[in-house]
């Protein structure tokens, strides 16, 4: 009813303090330091997929497996240099994971975009001259593509997409490699929310005469399977079902310990 509504929002506001982010705030230090320690196997964050069954679930990620996955794609895509990501993405999609805390652990820079319905989001990231590594689906580019966002900007500079989401077809990925003068790196990252983001990457090269770009090999501490309905493994060649294994399996689902199991 009406005025249960009323009620809660009043208990809720009454009880949650909020913090605006985009004005200066002092600082309470309640929020910045914990007495508590994070162990491995504590959750980090719960996402939930993308629910394709039409019956989400939520994915519970721990600590371990998410610094796992961070610092292997710190190494492979940062390399020491100072980069700065783009945060346009919602947190509700793990591949925002990596432009979060990549550029956090290694201390670089993350420039936030807000979303603004008078200009196309993608067209204000690649008209900034100061991003230079971007994490983002094949249908962002797609976007870059069909509207040539790279010559509209004055410039072709030097820059990084890791793509993943979706899968990444050659012709796509050769265009935006064209566009750019080949002063560019793609990679195409593989993995399922199970998996902690990514647990798979190729580093993408023109001419490679393929019909998709593949999806590469294991990511740091992890092993990949190809096995039949046996769970043994298929010869070279011979199509069979992905098993993934290593630190970035996710503790299981959320309420739902028979499908945890199962998987």
């Amino acid at each position: 009813s009406k005025e249960k509504a009323d009620k809660l929002q009043f208990n809720i506001s009454s009880e949650i303090e909020i913090i605006t982010v985009d004005q200066p705030v002092a600082i309470n230090h309640q929020y910045v330091a914990s007495s508590h320690t994070h162990l491995p196997h504590d959750l980090a964050y719960i996402i939930n997929t993308s629910g394709t069954t039409g019956h989400p679930k939520g994915v519970m990620i721990e600590h371990r497996s998410l610094v796992n996955y961070i610092k292997w794609a710190a190494a492979h895509y940062i390399r020491n240099e100072k980069v700065v990501f783009p945060l346009f993405t919602s947190i509700a999609f793990d591949l925002t994971i990596t432009s979060i805390f990549a550029p956090l652990i290694t201390g670089n820079k993350i420039k936030i975009f807000k979303d603004d319905p008078k200009a196309p989001l993608m067209e204000k990231v690649m008209a900034d001259n100061e991003v230079n590594i971007i994490k983002l689906t094949p249908s962002h580019l797609k976007i870059i593509a069909e509207n040539k966002l790279p010559s509209t900007v004055g410039g072709r500079r030097s820059i990084k997409f890791i793509v993943g989401g979706e899968q990444l077809e050659t012709w796509l990925a050769e265009k935006i490699f064209d566009m750019y003068g080949g002063n560019i790196e793609i990679y195409n990252e593989y993995g399922p929310t199970e998996a902690t983001v990514g647990c798979m990457i190729h580093k993408f090269r023109s001419g490679e005469g393929l019909l998709n770009v593949p999806i590469g090999v294991p990511a740091a501490n992890t092993q990949i399977y190809i096995l039949d309905k046996h769970l043994k493994p298929v010869p070279a060649g011979v199509k069979g079902e992905l098993y993934i294994a290593g630190d970035g399996l996710a503790r299981g689902y959320l309420y739902d310990d028979v499908l945890t199991s199962q998987k």
